[in-house]
């Protein structure tokens, strides 16, 4: 098995002074001042339709020229419609309906101001409102999902070269240059998209020749353009994704309206379009009066995700980067944590068995363990001391107990690394799974491997809870924090909680409030969610998110970083074409110890379980779903440890009542104030509590890790409770779009989730049921277009048709198929083929559209039945999906035969042996990878950052080109062992690169010396 461990890969010296001084320099103008204001006066509203077809070009679009009053609401200014260029050759009687519609409609402008709505084209529009506004005027150009909408107004679209590679470009205006012949117009800027995720992209103007004033802002600075994404800063504020209609009702504005015949003009479909603006602009006046009520000085427009928000909140503290306090930690030190670092526990442990259970979760997981082990003075220290604890910490570990663990004085304690000799060892692993259905993950293993691997504290403790052994230590370092940086200030989160730096934990206390806020019932339900919801977002972020930030930059073709890597072994050189820089908080010391502290609170409470005789289903990052009933007792499940009345394999369950004495056991962990938060850190989750209160047990099905869901039987009636969309939710609705061609369904959008969970429980519980008549639709997800490599693949399809300077632009929506693997065509690789067509709400066009690998270029028909032809690709149903998912296995865990758990492998799991074979050392997983888990257009392989060391490959191509024998003999090893090391079955360990390099050099010297 190949284990994945995480790096620290620094740039070369003179490069991360360079991005330092610009740090200072940015944070020198904020506090002189100097920074652009965060709302510019004006704003520029956009919000577009476009055609039905698979091109989703400009169809027409309302925008809203608004100012900000005194009182922090929008005052229209100049409201209108602009359309396609072509739009009086394509439709020429939507083109007269649109300037009728608008004719008619009643200015909706401020009192003072009596502006006519106008109807423009999108020449004009660019022309004589949007560089006016966005370029001269320097507004800010806002809209929901404005990629989209941005990218409609494009001429023509190409790749971003030099330092922007990987963003792509557009270009917005041109000129006649001569009759019939239009170019470019240069001294415009081009637009530049950078797409992030599904949430996030950067925006931003190009440099643009003859720039003058209107290339400066009012720092002095090049003006790159504002550019606000409502969906970006929603998702920020709320840590929630959300559509524009779902975005007005959680901030309480008025939504958008509903279309019933998109991509025909007619004046509903105009009026529509015109409250969809309108929706916007409310939106807009709410999310500003949210984001103005955080005392931080972060633009709007900058507001990426939580942690930006966590991130200003720490900056407006007085709480300096990490880098710069801890310059003196070595960067050794900071490697050996890095590899140290994985993601929460997930895991199923009872599988395609039906069982009683009480989930359980942790109150705010990563805030509670960051205050147990004390890392808020780490977040403040003035510095921070590295030294050997390797005696210290065997002496620690020697005295590990259950009672122990339960000491909250313990917990501070565990702030240090350790180089373990691992040796069947239950301990974290990020991996290639071997077996039957190989599979990349992380997982809590025993494990053994032939090197010493590092480990954070809470994770050695946490295997000794689980396995009675202590580790074989060889050494530790503790860090160490000392004094309190100066500087540091007060703050009121949200304007309303203080919040001082100074005093203890920071987040111990927003914890505090955020309970004292869900308490309080002299507020308003909607005042007291958002600000519970702010302390949330601050606390959970700013605790362990921002601590493990790296931003993969891609630069300029055939231009390499320089960089110096940092993990397990020595560090080592390399280059990579996408380096990731570390985020302004990032430091691998508190991200590692962190997660590491979840996993052992998750430990704790299994040991609990199972002192206690019990079993549990499944546990997820904090939570566990432990196997109980009212009263006890044993529950048939599959290799099991005990034998029920019928001579059956079963499990003990707990009763709820022991299940309540463990929960109480963890009230000693509790860091809280008790006013605030009383008793017990570990709580029953809502689904198992009654309206009396009383503690319910609900029957639990789990497939896999993050697939499992609730359920209750009454009589025939089965009803499923929470079910799980993990591996689910990226598929088009089939009940919506079966239903209607032009609108999807909000209601239907769980209920067709929770019948794939109804039938496959009633399966699992040994009914006949038969499959729903849409169970036959095609599985199909919808992405967007964010790559022009993706883009201009599509466009292929175009050949032989008259093209226009546009076809399938960047952004645009299209369908991605999931292709049978037994049914790919002849001589097509598996891993690189993926069907994908322009984007349809119709259902039934699926599987008459054309479809595109995304590769060749190749186009094919598909179907979802059974056919043999040399065009016609089978893609998958509905029913092959959950035929898939719901035998979906646990590479992770072995069977009651210790063999790899497969789709056949049910009842109870147990944890696999993992002997590691070879160290592949990587970065922290692209943005890219949300692509890879909906089995979009990427591949796995494609969006992991590896580091080569560039030593293994020089040693092992002079072991090729020598002979054997002489090899061997240099060497001082067997001839078997130097055929191993050709073919690469035996991992080059660092001694043995040594000795290999060593011989190549004394060859290299005798050559010399004879020559």
């Amino acid at each position: 098995m190949i284990a994945a461990p995480l790096v620290l890969a620094f740039r070369a010296h003179a490069e991360r002074a360079r991005r330092s001084k610009r740090r200072q320099r940015r944070s020198d103008r904020a506090e002189t001042g100097l920074l652009p204001p965060k709302w510019p006066r004006r704003v520029l509203l956009l919000d577009v339709e476009t055609t039905a077809d698979e091109r989703q070009d400009l169809l027409f679009g309302c925008y809203r020229y608004c100012r900000w009053t005194a009182d922090g609401r929008l005052e229209c200014v100049e409201e209108g419609f602009f359309h396609g260029d072509d739009l009086e050759l394509r439709d020429p009687e939507g083109l007269t309906c649109l300037r009728a519609t608008v004719a008619g409609m009643v200015p909706d402008v401020g009192a003072d101001v009596d502006n006519p709505i106008q109807c423009l084209s999108r020449t004009e529009f660019l022309e004589r409102v949007f560089y006016r506004a966005a370029v001269e005027g320097q507004c800010m150009v806002a809209g929901f999902n404005l990629p989209f909408d941005l990218s409609r107004l494009a001429l023509r679209w190409g790749a971003a070269r030099g330092k922007n590679r990987g963003a792509i470009t557009f270009e917005l205006w041109d000129y006649a240059e001569k009759p019939g012949r239009r170019r470019e117009h240069r001294f415009r800027p081009r637009l530049q998209i950078r797409h992030l995720d599904s949430k996030r992209a950067f925006i931003w103007f190009g440099k643009r020749k003859g720039g003058g004033g209107a290339d400066r802002d009012e720092a002095g600075r090049r003006f790159r353009g504002r550019f606000l994404d409502l969906k970006t800063i929603v998702f920020a504020l709320t840590d929630r994704a959300h559509s524009l209609d779902s975005a007005c009702r959680a901030f309480g504005v008025e939504g958008k309206a509903t279309a019933h015949d998109h991509g025909r003009i007619t004046p509903e479909y105009v009026a529509y379009n015109r409250q969809d603006a309108r929706a916007t602009a409310a939106l807009l006046e709410a999310v500003r009066a949210e984001f103005d009520r955080h005392p931080i000085a972060l633009w709007p427009d900058r507001a990426y995700s939580p942690a930006s928000i966590a991130k200003a909140y720490l900056t407006a503290m007085g709480i300096r980067a990490p880098a710069v306090r801890f310059a003196a930690v070595p960067p050794e030190v900071l490697g050996y944590a890095m590899a140290s670092y994985y993601g929460g526990r997930a895991e199923a442990r009872i599988r395609l068995t039906p069982v009683p259970v009480v989930t359980v979760d942790f109150t705010s997981m990563y805030p509670t363990v960051h205050t147990l082990m004390g890392l808020g003075r780490h977040l403040t220290a003035k510095s921070l001391r590295v030294r050997d604890a390797t005696e210290e910490v065997r002496a620690l570990l020697a005295a590990v107990t259950v009672d122990r663990v339960f000491d909250p004085t313990f917990w501070s304690e565990l702030a240090w690394f350790a180089e373990v000799e691992p040796e069947d060892d239950i301990l974290p692993v990020r991996a290639q799974y071997s077996g039957p259905h190989q599979s990349y993950g992380i997982g809590v293993n025993h494990l053994t491997a032939d090197r010493p691997l590092w480990c954070a504290g809470p994770d050695v403790v946490a295997s000794i809870l689980l396995t009675g052994k202590v580790p074989t230590i060889r050494r530790a370092i503790r860090l160490e924090p000392a004094g309190q940086q100066a500087g540091l200030t007060p703050v009121k989160l949200r304007g309303e909680v203080p919040i001082d730096p100074r005093d203890g934990d920071i987040f111990r206390r927003i914890v505090e409030e955020r309970a004292r806020v869900k308490a309080r019932r002299d507020w308003s339900d909607t005042e007291r969610e958002r600000l519970q919801l702010a302390l949330k977002v601050v606390a959970n972020s700013g605790s362990y998110g921002i601590a493990a930030e790296l931003n993969r930059e891609e630069l300029a073709a055939g231009t390499c970083a320089r960089l110096r890597v940092y993990g397990l072994d020595r560090p080592f050189a390399c280059e990579a074409e996408a380096p990731e820089d570390p985020g302004p908080f990032h430091f691998p010391p508190m991200a590692a110890l962190a997660t590491a502290g979840a996993r052992l609170m998750l430990a704790l409470l299994e040991r609990c379980v199972t002192d206690a005789g019990g079993t549990y289903a499944f546990c997820d990052t904090d939570s566990m779903a432990i196997v109980a009933t009212e009263t006890g007792g044993l529950v048939s499940c599959a290799n099991g440890p005990h034998v029920n009345p019928e001579g059956d394999a079963a499990v003990c369950a707990l009763s709820v009542a022991e299940v309540e004495a463990i929960r109480q056991r963890f009230a000693s962990l509790n860091p809280y104030d008790p006013a605030a938060i009383r008793g017990s850190i570990l709580r029953v989750t809502d689904a198992h509590v009654g309206e009396t209160g009383a503690i319910i047990s609900r029957s639990c099905y789990v497939i896999s890790a993050k697939r499992y869901t609730f359920f209750e039987c009454q009589g025939e009636a089965l009803t499923v409770l929470d079910p799980s969309e993990h591996g689910l939710g990226h598929l088009l609705n089939p009940l919506a779009t079966t239903r209607s061609a032009t609108e999807e369904a909000a209601e239907d959008g769980k209920r067709w989730m929770a019948e794939v969970w109804r039938v496959i429980v009633r399966r699992a519980l040994g009914e006949n049921v038969s499959d729903p008549a849409w169970f036959a639709e095609p599985a199909v997800t919808r992405l967007a277009v964010t790559s022009t490599q993706e883009a201009r693949t599509l466009n292929r399809t175009a050949r032989g048709k008259r093209r226009r300077a546009v076809t399938f632009r960047p952004f645009t929506f299209i369908l991605a198929a999931h292709v049978a693997p037994i049914d790919v065509p002849a001589g097509v690789d598996r891993e690189r083929f993926r069907l994908v067509a322009p984007f349809m709400k119709d259902a039934a066009q699926w599987t008459r559209a054309r479809w595109t690998d995304l590769f060749s270029g190749n186009q094919f028909s598909v179907t979802t039945k059974a056919i043999q032809a040399v065009d016609i690709v089978r893609i998958k149903s509905i029913a092959d999906v959950v035929g898939e998912y719901a035998d979906h296995p646990e590479p992770k865990s072995a069977g009651g035969d210790g063999a790899p758990c497969d789709r056949r492998t049910r009842g109870l799991l147990e944890r696999r042996h993992v002997v590691l074979a070879d160290h592949v050392y990587i970065g922290k997983e692209s943005n890219e990878l949300e692509a890879v888990q909906a089995d979009g257009i990427q591949d796995l392989d494609e969006v992991l950052q590896v580091y080569h060391d560039a030593r293994n490959a020089r040693a092992l191509a002079w072991v090729k080109s020598m002979p054997r024998a002489e090899v061997a003999r240099r060497l001082g090893v067997s001839e078997r062992t130097v055929q191993r090391i050709r073919t690469e079955k035996r991992r080059l360990s660092p001694r043995m690169r040594a000795r290999i390099l060593e011989a190549r050099v004394r060859g290299a010297s005798a050559r010399t010396e004879e020559t």
